[in-house]
């Protein structure tokens, strides 16, 4: 065929579809029995936030379901000539291998592996602890038992404070828990109530107000109306603008939960699991029936598929390119920090690039490849989260940068000429 895609989540699909439009034969791999990535591998049945079906829907209305191997895995890729490759697959139903010949490879696997356990996030769990333990997200196949057991009179604990935490918190409210506690770290990320985000982004992004007063303004409107009639002013972000993470979350769960009494938010960290309860590092002891580690998931920045290669995501060259190879992509949200227009960009900049090699124009494109790698999102400049204002296009916003008010006054200047 034209072109193997590995990985059948969102971008694998997007992807898909874009072979479909431009007339390429393709074969997706996806090593799950359905299509979806992490919104089927990890996303709970009672999410708020039902992605699945409607990317379901997507397959079957682009015909991607017929041009997929599932519960395939991708064992190994190796080059046999300049424009040709072999991936060699295994069925994880029958045990069966099978070689296919492609001229072009798109890895749209993503970098997310499994979720963090409590011990390797540094909680020790002891003999005597007689509640209940789970994982925030869907695990081997099992939703979080935050949504799924009876938790009348029960006392959550919920490690955590990013998406898979606040839903778990919900989803333990609907079940009745006695009282849900969440313990984070010191936070650099927004929560913003869903149900003011577009008054908040009009805020954002009103012209010709310098960044620096917009953000002021925006804190002014939630320590008043939100964080401080919930009492959770210590849950908002602490430190310099540029070292905050703008991947923040809408969700209304925090303040519902917190001003109804039944949600308490503390900045600590869970040490210990014991007979009494879930001990934390200021020493201070929660009543625990259930423990629920929504600590996010783990790196998979080198996908063993790509070993005889040499290839893997640190790799990565134009953001949208494994290697120097204009014949290899990949697409996947972890550059939404570094591109704007996150993967559909990748996309974009990868099939052009299959247009330009079927033009035999394919050395042009390899000379243009620069490395682009990605550093890890807690080290050096990137300490901020991997959203940082002082490293993505937000930079553009700051009062330092030369791209914000300068740019604003000129496009308003413009647009009264106009």
């Amino acid at each position: 065929c034209d072109m193997v895609i590995i990985g059948g989540g969102i971008c694998g699909l997007l992807a898909a579809r874009q072979c479909r439009d431009m007339g390429l034969s393709y074969t997706l791999i996806e090593r799950e029995k359905r299509l979806g990535g992490n919104w089927h591998t990890k996303a709970n049945d009672h999410s708020f936030l039902q992605v699945r079906e409607q990317l379901e829907a997507f397959a079957s209305d682009n015909a991607v379901t017929s041009n997929s191997l599932l519960s395939t895995e991708a064992v190994d890729v190796t080059q046999m000539a300049a424009d040709r490759f072999l991936v060699n697959c295994k069925s994880l139903v029958t045990g069966e291998e099978s070689v296919m010949e492609t001229a072009f490879l798109c890895v749209t696997c993503g970098i997310l592996g499994d979720q963090w356990t409590a011990e390797e996030r540094g909680v020790e769990v002891g003999q005597g602890y007689r509640g209940k333990l789970t994982q925030a997200g869907r695990h081997l196949g099992m939703d979080s038992l935050a949504g799924t057991v009876d938790l009348a009179g029960k006392r959550v604990v919920v490690m955590g404070s990013g998406s898979f935490a606040i839903e778990a918190a919900e989803a333990a409210a609907r079940q009745n828990a006695q009282h849900i506690t969440i313990v984070s770290r010191p936070r650099y990320r927004w929560v913003l109530p869903f149900s003011r985000q577009f008054i908040l982004a009009a805020v954002a992004f009103a012209p010709l107000v310098p960044w620096r007063l917009k953000m002021r303004a925006v804190e002014w409107y939630l320590r008043k109306f939100f964080y401080g009639p919930c009492g959770i002013d210590h849950w908002l972000p602490r430190g310099a603008p540029a070292d905050m993470d703008y991947s923040g979350q809408s969700n209304d769960g925090y303040f519902r939960l917190t001003h109804e009494g039944r949600l308490t938010c503390i900045v600590d960290r869970v040490v210990k699991l014991d007979a009494e309860g879930a001990r934390l590092a200021s020493r201070k002891i929660l009543p625990c029936d259930l423990f629920v580690v929504a600590a996010g998931c783990k790196y998979n920045l080198q996908p063993p598929f790509l070993a005889s290669l040499g290839l893997g995501f640190h790799d990565l060259h134009s953001y949208a390119f494994l290697g120097r190879n204009p014949r290899i992509g990949t697409a996947s949200d972890f550059v939404f920090a570094f591109v704007p227009a996150g993967p559909l960009k990748q996309l974009e900049m990868f099939f052009h690039s299959v247009q330009c090699c079927r033009a035999g124009k394919e050395a042009e494109v390899a000379r243009a490849l620069e490395p682009t790698a990605l550093p890890h999102h807690t080290e050096g400049p990137m300490k901020g989260g991997r959203m940082a204002g002082s490293y993505t296009w937000f930079q553009t916003r700051s009062p330092w940068s030369p791209l914000n008010l300068p740019i604003e006054v000129g496009m308003g200047f413009l647009s009264i000429l106009l």
